[in-house]
C-alpha cells in the first residue's frame, strides 16, 4: 500500500532541514522531535521554554533536555544562526524568560548548596560549553547516560565546590580505574580533592600518585602480617606509608617485626610492631642484612647482662607504648 501527503496539507507549510531526517530521526527521541518541529513552525516568534512545555504537554525539564539536544547537533543555535548542513535558516535559540547574556552575566551564586535541578543542570549546559563538555566526557567514560541525580552532582561539584572541569574528570577517570563506579565515591573523593585545594592537573596527578603509594604500602602489610583484604583506618593507612615509604622496611623486616610481636604478645598489635620498628629505624635498619647485623650486635651487649639474645626488652616496650602519645598521627 502507497502512503503519501495530502495536497491540501500543503496549503501551509514550513521548512524542515534535511539533516533531522537523513541524521537524527533515528537518534533523537519523541519529545526532542516535538520541539524542534514546534520551533520550526513558530521560527522568528519570541517564546520562552515554559511556553514551549504548555504548547506541547511536556515537562520543562524534556524541554531543556531537547535544546541541550540539538544544540550539540548544531541544528539549533545560542542565539540563531546557520545551521551545519547549509541553506535553511535554523530557528532561534529560545532561552528563559531573561535574555541570555543576562543569565550568563549571573554568578555562580545562582545555583545554592543544594544540588541543581534537572531543569538548572540543562541551563548551564546550554549556556556553558565547559559545562556541556563535562557531562558529555562523563558519559562517554561511563559508557552509558548519566541519571539526573549524577548530572546534577558533575554540576554542583563544578559550581559549588569550585572544582575546575578537568579535575572533576580526573576524579571519574581515577574512580573507574579502581573499578569504583559509584557516584557516591566520586562526589567524597572530588570533595576531598576541593578540601586538600587540588585545583590544577598536576596537584591531581600528585594526590593520585601519593594514593596509589598508600594503597601499595597497605597491601605490603595486609600480605606480610596475613590480614583479610579491607580498608585500613587513617592510622593503619599512616603507619604502613611511614613502615614502607619512608623508612623503607623492606618486607623480611616487616615480617621480623611481626614474628617477634606474635611470640611475645600472641596476637598481632600495631603500636607493638611500631616500637619494634622505631628502634630498629634509629639503628638504620633497612634490610634483613641489616637487622642481622643489628641483632648480633644486641646478642653480644646483653649477654654479660642477661643472656638474654632478644633484641629489645618486653617490659621496656609495653611501657614506651603506655607512656607515648600513640594516638598521634605517624605513632601509633
Amino acid at each position: 500500500m502507497e502512503y503519501k501527503i495530502h495536497p491540501d496539507a500543503f496549503s501551509s507549510v514550513f521548512a524542515v532541514p534535511s539533516s533531522l531526517v537523513d541524521r537524527h530521526i533515528k537518534l533523537a527521541g519523541a519529545a526532542q522531535l516535538k520541539v524542534l518541529l514546534w520551533l520550526l513552525r513558530n521560527n522568528g516568534a519570541d517564546h520562552t521554554q515554559k511556553d514551549i512545555s504548555k504548547a506541547l504537554g511536556i515537562s520543562h525539564g524534556d524541554v531543556c533536555d531537547a535544546f541541550l539536544y540539538w544544540i550539540e547537533c548544531g541544528i539549533v543555535l545560542k542565539g540563531g544562526g546557520t545551521a551545519e548542513d547549509g541553506s535553511e535558516k535554523p530557528p532561534q535559540r529560545v532561552s528563559s524568560a531573561k535574555p541570555p547574556e543576562k543569565v550568563a552575566e549571573k554568578p555562580k551564586a545562582h545555583i545554592p548548596s543544594e544540588k541543581p535541578t534537572r531543569e538548572e543542570v540543562a541551563l548551564r549546559g546550554s549556556e556553558s560549553p565547559e559545562i556541556a563538555f563535562m557531562l558529555n566526557e562523563a558519559q562517554v567514560k561511563f559508557g552509558r547516560l548519566l541519571s539526573q541525580s549524577e548530572t546534577s552532582t558533575l554540576v554542583w561539584l563544578h559550581d559549588h565546590e569550585g572544582l575546575p572541569v578537568p579535575i572533576i574528570l580526573m576524579v571519574i577517570e581515577y574512580a573507574l580505574t579502581q573499578e569504583r563506579r559509584s557516584f557516591g565515591y566520586i562526589e567524597k573523593t572530588a570533595l576531598s580533592w576541593a578540601e586538600k585545594d587540588i585545583n590544577t592537573i598536576a596537584k591531581a596527578e600528585t594526590q593520585i600518585k601519593e594514593i596509589m603509594v598508600s594503597k601499595k604500602a597497605w597491601r605490603m602489610l595486609e600480605s606480610v602480617f596475613g590480614l583479610e583484604h579491607r580498608r585500613p583506618s587513617e592510622k593503619e593507612k599512616n603507619l604502613a606509608l611511614k613502615w614502607v615509604d619512608d623508612w623503607g622496611m623492606t618486607r623480611s623486616v616487616l615480617r621480623s617485626a611481626y614474628d617477634e610481636c606474635v611470640n611475645r604478645t600472641s596476637k598481632l598489635s600495631f603500636p607493638y610492631i611500631g616500637k619494634i620498628l622505631e628502634k630498629w629505624h634509629s639503628a638504620g635498619v633497612k634490610s634483613s642484612k641489616d637487622l642481622q647485623n643489628y641483632l648480633e650486635k644486641e646478642m653480644q651487649a646483653e649477654k654479660p647482662a642477661s643472656g638474654s639474645s632478644a633484641s629489645y626488652n618486653l617490659a621496656d616496650i609495653e611501657s614506651m607504648i603506655m607512656n607515648d602519645t600513640i594516638n598521634s598521627k605517624g605513632s601509633a
